[in-house]
């Protein structure tokens, strides 16, 4: 059985379940309110992880998306599941892993203009859980301040018979058709682990890369 703080390699699967959740138009509604928008500024290179030490820890920006992670992250090669090109043009995936929590990241360039984040949310953190053989207890979602189309959620599950917490974000920009999923695990009652999950949520903020 995979260990917690495994990297969490997106897999074909966990892409489509992410499209086929989140593209239908479509818990409880209230969670943490950290991530804040920002002014446009000059759009950079998509692809590339731009990144600032700031005490061991690195800011990242990627498709307008800023955090920091507490080490770098590691960009996968994934393609398109076969469908999902009728709906996507492009996926991208980076994942983060250490002994006390591990984070995955992924921006997919929709064809169509719009997008359920908060249902896109739903199935990337219940694909992930079932991917590391746990069962979700408890996922409450909440809405984003200053970003119309984001959601955060925040949640519980049974991972080895041990508790573990889950937090996550999703948002789309309808102008750049992007839609980013961040979502992060950790050890529950594990002071140490839920700090620095913390600490990535209370970094995030947005900025349209191609305003």
């Amino acid at each position: 059985m995979p260990q917690i703080t495994d990297i969490i390699r997106p897999t074909p699967l966990f892409l489509l379940l992410i499209f086929l959740t989140g593209s239908l138009t479509g818990c409880k509604d209230h969670g943490p309110d950290e991530v804040k928008s920002s002014e446009p500024r000059m759009a950079e290179e998509k692809t590339a992880v731009r990144e600032v030490e700031n005490n061991g820890w690195l800011s990242n920006s990627l498709f307008g998306l800023n955090f920091e992670t507490p080490g770098k992250l590691v960009r996968q090669d994934i393609n398109l599941p076969k469908g999902m090109e009728l709906h996507a043009r492009e996926v991208h995936a980076y994942t983060f892993s250490d002994r006390a929590i591990a984070v995955n990241f992924s921006a997919i360039e929709m064809i169509g203009a719009q997008y359920d984040t908060k249902s896109g949310l739903s199935g990337a953190v219940a694909n992930l859980v079932n991917h590391l053989g746990g069962q979700t207890e408890r996922l409450d979602f909440g809405k984003v301040p200053g970003l119309k189309n984001a959601v955060n959620c925040f949640g519980t599950f049974t991972y080895n018979d041990s508790p573990a917490e889950v937090r996550g974000f999703c948002h789309f920009d309808p102008d750049t058709r992007y839609a980013l999923i961040l979502v992060a695990v950790a050890p529950g009652k594990d002071k140490k682990s839920s700090s620095k999950v913390n600490r990535i949520f209370r970094s995030l903020s947005y900025v349209p890369e191609d305003a």
